[in-house]
């Protein structure tokens, strides 16, 4: 249950983000003995009896020790040398020392060499190992120790298939492992969805949670997770009975959601039934079961989403019992709320307090940790261990993935440090957040935004009561895309709509560049301007105008080029023909002696548009008569004098348009009825 990366043992003194990995590198940072208090019948408490403490009590025979990892039953410590040291309920061998033998004072691991975190669940423990490799024991029914059997240990096994591991946690009956990609993996017990893959299936060997990238931080508890991502968001999956999930609902989530609470989270802790957040401003949020007063806000109602705990200061870090919590103020006092039967809150009682209250004698804290009835604590270093930070020079192609690099030492021996969250800065803007790996370094990888050419990269690594902070800075080289603009030829008639077409690419692969907005010229005429669609591809219909004439015109297609894509301009020909038109003569009837107008209408074809100023003959009985010029509608009319010889009856009329550049013939015939 305890968090190592962010779980219930957490270290003081976190300004930011970064807080979030606190408890994972601990190397050779020297800390004054462990204090524990609360239940003890199993001598969790490892001050060599089996009696309850309501008061803090110091752990004898124990080296330097710069992690203590509260359990169900037992209690884990990690030396400044690497070796692990437990104590308390035995009954399933987790406490790794060949033996099912209860210990009521603290023992070593047997095997277990450069550790640098500790944690377990109910009935089975971790380690992680400097060289990135997971180290378990103890219970082994829903195959929580990763081996790939069932099979209970009583001494340390190696998970199977796990390397580059920078952070672990554990829940009832799974593991929880981060590794350096910002991957969460989980095996083990998967009751309510708590392995995180879609599936209720317990899996004996690690399976990648859905769905997570980025991630900084993990915790486990109960039968659910949880995961920091680098951009302070929080998700949960797994059992869901008293809204421990935060989605404000009580259903099981097999695949992780998001909790509903605000960005800037930078620790997270899990109880067995209840959660807690701490953000970036100082403030503890809980929620879930709320039985016993374990969420802090005064009454004892279940909470389905995150409520703001009151009463305490800006907080620096945050442990969540299986009933009871912990919050570490920037002040370096203890407070704890929630059951208190056996003395867990360390208050020097037995009463349960729905609001937080001091644990005596805290002060000078720099880490806490909660188990299911017990509490313990780490005092503060008397400051914090000096460390260097490098990172390197990166050149990438804009829009392109880069990897940029920062590597963290402890100036002391110059050991790397792992488990150490490091910020990423792009002339002065956030871009992620990464974890040191066994290698101490952190690596992120970041899409180059549009923009300069040369820029600069920042890592920071803020420090804690632990490690002190450093930075580095390096340049970053921008280079634009190159492209490739292509623009088929196209062909139409004047008067009739031609879709005009161009593509733009990117890259040596020729990939569509989106939203890109490609402009178009017709005989050095901007005609219109239109983006690129998922596609890379611009469409942008024109119509031919008359005064421009039939034959070849140059097409001209222009991307100016921007801060990531580089300009391009190609040309291609546009065919313009001339437009069929349609020409009608209208049937007249005129009494002989009179006069009477012939008339006809010009259209252009397909879209029937008026044709104006185009010259219209008239012929009656194959005489030419003359012509007119048509106006407004299209219409010519021509006046013709019928005279008194004109013969009675129907005689043929013709009207023709004889074209012209722009536009074919036609002709259409009628019929001028003479009457008496």
């Amino acid at each position: 249950m305890p968090v190592l990366s962010t779980g219930r043992l957490l270290f003081g003194v976190v300004p930011a983000l970064v807080a979030a990995v606190l408890a994972v590198s601990i190397q050779a940072v020297a800390s004054a003995a462990p204090a524990t208090w609360g239940y003890n019948y199993y001598g969790q408490l490892g001050d060599g009896t089996n009696t309850n403490r309501t008061l803090p009590v110091q752990v004898a025979g124990l080296p330097e020790i710069t992690q203590i990892a509260c359990e169900h039953y037992h209690t884990l410590a990690l030396g400044a040398d690497g070796a692990v040291w437990t104590w308390g309920g035995n009954g399933h061998g987790q406490l790794g020392d060949g033996s099912v033998a209860d210990r009521w004072a603290p023992g070593q691991v047997v095997g277990l060499t450069g550790c640098i975190a500790v944690g377990g669940g109910d009935w089975h423990s971790l380690a992680l190992k400097a060289d990135g490799t997971v180290w378990a024991w103890g219970r082994n029914e829903t195959g929580q120790l990763g081996d790939g059997t069932t099979v209970g240990r009583r001494t340390p096994v190696k998970v199977t298939g796990l390397s580059d591991v920078v952070a672990i946690a554990s829940g009832a009956w799974h593991s929880l492992a981060l590794t350096a990609d910002g991957a969460v993996w989980a095996w083990g017990g998967s009751f309510g969805g708590a392995i995180g893959d879609g599936t209720s299936t317990n899996r004996l060997v690690p399976v990648r949670v859905q769905g997570l990238t980025g991630i900084i931080a993990i915790s486990g508890t109960g039968h659910h997770g949880l995961a920091v991502r680098s951009d302070g968001t929080l998700w949960a999956w797994g059992a869901n009975t008293y809204g421990q999930i935060g989605d404000g609902t009580t259903q099981d989530r097999y695949s992780p959601v998001r909790v509903l609470l605000p960005s800037g989270v930078i620790a997270v802790s899990g109880g067995a039934l209840h959660n807690m957040a701490l953000l970036s401003d100082g403030s503890v949020w809980t929620w879930g079961r709320n039985h016993d007063g374990q969420l802090g806000d005064g009454t004892l109602t279940d909470r389905w989403m995150p409520v703001q705990v009151q009463g305490l200061p800006s907080c620096t870090a945050v442990a969540a019992g299986d009933v009871h919590s912990m919050a570490l103020g920037a002040d370096t006092i203890v407070r704890s709320w929630g059951l208190n039967s056996s003395g867990q809150l360390g208050t020097g009682g037995t009463t349960s307090s729905s609001v937080p209250v001091p644990v005596a004698g805290s002060t000078g804290t720099g880490a806490v940790d909660a188990g299911y009835l017990h509490s313990g604590s780490l005092p503060a270093p008397p400051q914090p261990s000096p460390t260097t930070l490098y990172t390197v020079d990166r050149t990438g192609t804009i829009t392109e993935s880069i990897r940029m690099r920062a590597y963290l030492r402890r100036v002391s021996d110059l050991a790397w440090l792992a488990g150490r969250v490091v910020m990423m800065n792009v002339d002065g803007s956030h871009v992620g957040s990464a974890v040191t790996n066994p290698s101490g370094m952190a690596y992120l990888d970041w899409t180059i935004a549009p923009g300069t050419a040369t820029r600069s990269i920042a890592a920071t690594h803020l420090g804690d009561v632990y490690y002190a902070a450093s930075s580095a800075s390096a340049t970053l080289t921008a280079l634009t895309q190159d492209t490739t603009l292509t623009v088929p030829s196209r062909s139409g008639e004047i008067g009739d709509s031609v879709l005009l077409k161009a593509y733009l690419y990117w890259g040596p692969m020729h990939l569509p560049a989106q939203g890109k907005v490609l402009t178009f010229a017709v005989d050095g005429t901007v005609v219109g301007s239109v983006a690129t669609n998922p596609n890379g591809r611009s469409l942008l219909a024109y119509v031919p105008l008359e005064g421009e004439g039939p034959g070849a015109r140059s097409l001209t297609v222009q991307w100016p080029g921007d801060g990531g894509y580089r300009a391009a301009s190609t040309t291609a020909t546009l065919g313009v023909d001339q437009a069929p038109s349609y020409l009608w003569l209208a049937s007249r009837s005129a009494q002989r002696g009179a006069n009477t107008y012939l008339r006809a209408y010009l259209r252009r074809l397909p879209d029937y548009s008026w044709l104006t100023n185009r010259t219209i003959r008239f012929s009656v009985d194959g005489t030419v008569l003359g012509a007119a010029v048509t106006e407004s509608g299209g219409r010519a009319s021509y006046l013709f004098a019928v005279t008194a010889e004109t013969a009675l009856g129907d005689h043929p009329m013709v009207a023709a348009f004889d074209g012209d550049p722009w536009y074919m013939p036609h002709g259409s015939a009628g019929v001028l009825t003479v009457t008496p």
